[in-house]
């Protein structure tokens, strides 16, 4: 008779763990790992029973009442518990939230109810979504929106706020989640959040107002109004002349001359416009914007008091 061999079997037992045979010797003698690493030997036949234990077991009485720390410092106890999946904790507030076990072990349980982002924003998921570049894409937002030390550094985010909608990270996410070039812009390292193609000088970050975007296009949009003074976008007076630049790829280029800082704008004008639109199709057709932010660069005006 061919040996049969358990390798990989999975079970529930019926203290609710999750647990898988590693290693497999013979009916008496094998191996199950649970789903925390905890390794412990025994039996097929405890195996076919679920009757495997974990070395640290409580019952689910024991558990309720377990008390323990967040990582933003917040207390909280276990008020249900039905399995390692399925827990109630309720915070010193009242709030009560449903997690995993897991995660309230980890301290990554977060209070939807409290605004520990910055002081304004609610991180109203599991705290594991930290580890998200949605997460960090937010957390700049908000650090943008309302950072004394950032406006500080940058007068441009003086005036910068962020939607009610916003200030709930699940709604960010969601929204991220749902839009078109959603898994090409996760997984491009250079790549944010854009609020000012749609609306120029747009002030806040709304989701009908924002786009998800690699870097090169939110590049773009940038203008160094310190360096070019009181003349328009794009010109330099220089030898008694006006010139037209325009910066691409971080490299100065030289588009003309002219004998007015209005004809000199024109020129710069023609020549980004054109830019724009040539990268607005490249990158829809990467599939790095959506339709919507496409149409917004090919319809883009640049205008003298940009």
């Amino acid at each position: 008779m061919k040996k049969i061999n358990h390798l990989g079997e999975r079970t529930i037992t019926k203290q609710g763990y999750l647990i898988e045979i590693i290693e497999y010797n013979n009916c008496k003698d094998l191996t199950v790992q649970f789903e925390d690493g905890i390794k412990v030997k025994g039996c097929y036949n405890q195996f076919e029973k679920k009757c495997f234990q974990h070395p640290f077991y409580k019952t689910h009485q024991e558990r309720i009442g377990e008390e323990n720390v967040n990582i933003h410092g917040e207390k909280m106890h276990i008020v249900e518990y039905n399995n390692s999946k399925n827990i109630i904790v309720e915070f010193e507030d009242g709030t009560q939230v449903k997690t995993q076990y897991d995660n309230f072990k980890k301290g990554i349980t977060g209070n939807p109810n409290s605004r520990t982002i910055l002081g304004v924003g609610y991180m109203d998921l599991d705290l594991y979504c930290r580890n998200e570049k949605t997460y960090h894409t937010w957390y700049n937002m908000l650090y943008r929106c309302y950072s004394q030390n950032c406006k500080q550094r940058s007068p441009t985010y003086e005036k910068i706020q962020c939607c009610d909608e916003w200030i709930y990270y699940s709604n960010f996410r969601e929204w991220a989640l749902n839009q078109e070039n959603y898994y090409n812009w996760y997984n491009n390292s250079r790549s944010g959040l854009d609020k000012d193609i749609l609306i120029k000088h747009n002030k806040l970050y709304a989701p009908d107002r924002c786009f998800l975007v690699p870097t090169r296009i939110n590049t773009l949009f940038i203008k160094a109004d310190k360096l070019r003074g009181d003349l328009p976008i794009g010109v330099k007076y220089e030898n008694n002349t006006y010139k037209a630049y325009c910066s691409i790829n971080n490299k100065k280029q030289y588009i003309g001359v002219a004998n007015s800082p209005e004809q000199a704008f024109l020129l710069y004008k023609d020549f980004k416009e054109k830019h724009i639109k040539e990268k607005a199709k490249e990158y829809y057709l990467k599939g790095e914007i959506s339709r919507e932010c496409y149409e917004a660069m090919l319809n883009y005006e640049v205008d003298i008091d940009d």
